[in-house]
């Protein structure tokens, strides 16, 4: 098996292999904090949506189903 190098690998042309990254002196701002906040916010919700209350909906809508299927 050959050995590979990160010249030869796919995307190695995409990204240039200039040394490290420098530092663009980037802080934690309060906008920052705030938007990631909303959307970490925004996706527990929108777990719970599909995790817990749509399960109870189906659930309830099948028992409905069912109920009137018998009579």
């Amino acid at each position: 098996m050959e050995k590979v190098t990160a010249g030869e690998m796919a995307g190695g042309a995409i990204v240039p292999n200039d040394g490290p990254a420098t530092d663009y002196g980037g802080s934690l701002t309060l906008s920052v904090f705030m938007s990631c906040l909303v959307a970490a916010s925004g996706g527990l919700i929108f777990g719970y949506d599909i995790g817990i209350s749509g399960p109870v909906f189906k659930t309830k809508l099948l028992y409905l189903l069912a109920l009137n299927s018998e009579l």
